[in-house]
């Protein structure tokens, strides 16, 4: 079948003004004995208020006079969790720092500053909730809600600020941690510092600088981490700091020369090609024949005493994939091989030892932007496959380091949008192994993975034969299509955050000796991984590599595809088209999907992502199957009378081919949607509990039924058109195999419509709207009237391949003059 280009079209939506529904909350709130319960409180209040005077008078706070107050951790009832912000009050400067959900109970931990002078806020809170003359509208005790949720208030202490396992606070030994102090405008870097200094904490090199806050990376103990809380600024959290994980080097290879140089002698490389590949690893060795070619010359280092050169080997051999996508194949194959993207290699970590000092999510800014700097002119697919699994919170909530991947990815820094690519980490152990793929659901993404903009790259498997004689009494262990035993997911996550990893590509299997004993053996052969280049070329030029190490750099190749077919396009729709291709193995559903329910669903998407993407579907549409893309901006606040609201949504009236649809009948066609846009990070104050908090906005899309009118589908997601329809009713189901629940996740939302081609052919209309974010919540930033760009992909698929889809919507394309086309 006869391949098109993907239809590009500038479509001008209707832009209605937009207020979300509201879901109902019926919370219950708990109820006390008022006269017991707030005298019990203010008795509290004073108690804390005599100790914190008497330890002011025994120190003296020398560099940050204009922050000193009180740090003060209440235990509240989870019951206040979308009243939380009742807790503070910024006209005083009174602030939530943090909140902790205790495990297995329902409570938080808040902590909360309060400035010197506002020590009597919430004592007088709390005498207008005893005085009985200060009801409210309702009848209800002044402050009822909050103060009959407060259980305990306490001085804060070390714990409290402490965002890590507690069994991973410094003792006397100093340890490297991540201090989170409050941005209040000023200047403060320098005087932190200072400050450091006197007391004999060492400061690594760079600052990650968040909205509202700065982390440093500090080299200290337990006693040091109390006087910086007693004399520094405004600490929000504490946390250790991550440790990279070992890397996979590669086996032995068994390829000879001369393939080298066929290969050479058909290789066409692009000299004018507009994008790369930039690896951000090991470093590269450059001068190997097959790598030579596509080199650019742009191999750097973060710190030029390192050298570019590969130390490890890692970095060459991701190179090998970024470059050839299955070398093995290229080596084999008898015609040229066009080549249409440069390789390009920042070396991000040290020949020797970790990098201690150095925050890794500053490492990755500057890596970036050395890149950038170096060859201005060209479009990027960044690549990373070094991740930490030490001293992370196994939740998906964000670190430093992924939170700074999300703020390089939105151009939050200068509003440059990149796309970046990030491997999910690796199962290691024969525990695990043996408990394949049970062990999957456990073993979950490492840092920097759960960052929303990035795509953060899994692995399956389609190698199963074992060729070498040596490995005669094994077999693979992880079935052809299936998950790789190597990869890990979010299965086990709390449940708000993204959905990760989003795609699944080839990342080699297990041989595994007599898989029933009691201790199988285990090897990762050469016949199960990739074959890739060799480091050290002088001695083989081939070498080994699996894991999801070689998936990640088979995602960026296949990006690099993309936007060499389409170089003027978005990042986001980059990012949109390989998830709209991907699709889960009929073997994936056999291991993982339970049922046919969406939370079924929700399961699969966690452990497999959206599966296995295609690139040809990605790259191209059919007659039978057409991608129709729109890359387009929405304001989701503006100001309101007394606050910031939801501003308006975006209605697109789809060029469909009605008289095809409506002539097929009951025939079964799919629809997908995929709708892709990078959020700015808001990591502090709450953003690691609240998945509102934490991006700077959320999108969603919606489909009309088939049974609604216009009105009515507007009713149905827009508040204000609902109070215009006294008849609106919610009560149709609808076809979707995700639904909102699963698919309104992270920064990117996919989803498949599956019905008769007579109902679709009355789904043309589709729109984009805001849900909340920190650039409404947190308005006094100055972002909550930005701008927010975003990918649409709207595709249309039947098996009858007869039927001329494509031709009829460029028709109707064609004969629409508000509608330009861009194929």
């Amino acid at each position: 079948m006869e391949n098109k280009r993907n239809i590009f079209i500038d479509l001008s939506p209707d832009v209605i003004d937009f207020t979300p529904k509201s879901t109902p909350v019926d919370n219950k709130f708990p109820t006390k004995q008022v006269s017991q319960h707030g005298n019990k409180l203010v008795d509290k209040l004073k108690s804390i208020w005599r100790e914190a005077e008497k330890i002011k008078t025994e120190r003296e706070n020398k560099y940050f006079k204009s922050q000193q107050g009180t740090y003060i951790e209440f235990t509240v009832d989870d019951s206040l969790k979308y009243k939380v912000k009742s807790l503070e009050d910024l006209k005083k400067k009174i602030r939530i720092l943090n909140i902790k959900h205790l495990k297995d109970s329902n409570k938080m931990q808040v902590l909360v500053f309060i400035p010197d002078g506002k020590e009597g806020h919430f004592l007088g809170k709390i005498k207008k909730y005893l005085d009985p003359d200060q009801l409210t509208s309702k009848g209800k005790r002044s402050n009822q809600d909050l103060i009959n949720c407060i259980e305990d208030i306490k001085l804060a202490i070390l714990q409290s600020f402490w965002q890590s396992e507690i069994e991973w606070i410094p003792a006397e030994d100093k340890l490297w941690c991540e201090i989170w102090i409050y941005d209040n405008g000023e200047d403060i870097e320098d005087e932190f510092i200072k400050l450091a200094e006197s007391l004999d904490i060492q400061v690594g090199k760079g600052v990650i600088n968040f909205p509202e806050r700065k982390v440093f990376s500090v080299y200290l103990n337990n006693k040091q981490i109390l006087d910086l809380i007693e004399e520094g600024p405004v600490i929000a959290e504490i946390r250790r700091k991550s440790l990279t994980a070992d890397f996979f080097t590669g086996l032995e290879n068994r390829e000879q020369i001369e393939w080298v140089d066929d290969l050479l002698l058909r290789l066409n490389v692009n000299k004018r090609a507009q994008n790369s590949i930039c690896l951000l690893d090991t470093g590269l060795n450059s001068g190997y024949p097959l790598i030579d070619p596509v080199c650019n010359n742009n191999c750097q280092s973060y710190k030029l005493d390192w050298g570019s050169y590969d130390h490890s080997g890692h970095g060459t051999m991701m190179a090998g994939l970024a470059i050839y996508n299955d070398l093995q194949q290229a080596i084999n194959m008898d015609k040229q091989l066009d080549i249409n993207h440069f390789i390009e290699s920042i070396k991000i970590l040290p020949p020797d030892g970790e990098n201690n000092e150095e925050l890794y999510g500053y490492i990755l800014e500057e890596a970036i932007y050395k890149a950038e700097i170096e060859n201005p002119e060209l479009s990027r697919v960044f690549c990373m496959a070094v991740t930490a699994n030490n001293y992370i919170l196994n939740t998906g909530a964000p670190s430093s380091w992924s939170a700074a991947v999300d703020a390089v990815t939105s151009g939050f820094y200068d509003n440059t949008k990149r796309l970046l690519f990030v491997s999910s980490g690796n199962i290691s152990g024969k525990s695990n192994y043996s408990n394949y793929p049970k062990s999957n659901f456990t073993e979950v993404v490492e840092e920097p993975g759960q960052a929303w903009n990035a795509i953060t790259v899994g692995a399956f498997t389609n190698k199963k034969d074992i060729i070498d004689p040596d490995y005669s009494d094994y077999q693979a262990l992880a079935p052809v299509g299936g998950l790789s035993p190597f990869s890990k997911t979010s299965r086990s996550w709390d449940n708000d955050w993204a959905i990760k990893p989003e795609i699944l590509m080839e990342g080699g299997n297990l041989a595994v000796d007599n898989i029933s004993a009691e201790e199988p053996f285990f090897s990762s052969c050469e016949d199960l991984s990739e074959l890739t280049t060799n480091y050290k070329y002088t001695e083989n030029h081939f070498a080994s590599i699996n894991m999801t190490s070689a998936a990640t750099a088979k995602a960026s190749w296949f990006a690099s595809q993309l936007m060499a077919e389409y170089p003027d396009v978005w990042p986001e729709t980059i990012r949109a088209l390989i998830i709209h291709s991907a699709k889960w193995t009929d073997k994936m559903k056999e291991q993982f999907l339970d049922g046919e329910l969406k939370s079924d669903y929700l399961k699969l998407l966690r452990t497999c992502g959206y599966g296995v993407p295609n690139l040809e579907r990605a790259k191209w549409s059919y007659e039978n199957a057409v991608n129709l893309v729109i890359e387009d901006e929405i304001q989701p606040f503006e100001k309101g009378a007394s606050n910031y609201r939801s501003k308006e949504m975006n209605l697109y009236k789809i060029p469909w081919p009605e008289d095809i649809l409506l002539s097929l009948g009951e025939t079964e066609v799919n629809m997908r949607v995929t709708l892709s846009y990078f959020i700015e990070p808001g990591p502090g104050e709450i953003g690691w509990k609240d998945r509102y908090r934490y991006p700077s906005a959320l999108l969603r899309f919606d489909l009309k039924r088939p049974d609604e009118d216009e009105q009515t589908f507007l009713s149905r997601i827009n508040k204000k058109e609902k109070d215009k329809n006294d008849n609106y009713n919610n009560t149709t189901t609808d076809n979707w195999t995700l639904g909102m629940n699963a698919r309104d996740k992270g920064s990117i939302h996919s989803d498949i419509w599956i019905g008769t081609a007579a109902d679709l052919s009355q789904m043309n209309e589709i729109a984009v709207y805001p849900a909340n974010g920190w650039w409404k919540t947190r308005s006094y930033l100055g972002k909550a009237e930005e701008k927010m760009r975003y990918s649409l992909v709207v595709s249309l698929t039947t098996e009858k391949e007869d039927l001329e889809l494509y031709t009829e919507i460029i028709n109707l394309i064609d004969i629409t003059e508000k509608i330009e086309i861009k194929v």
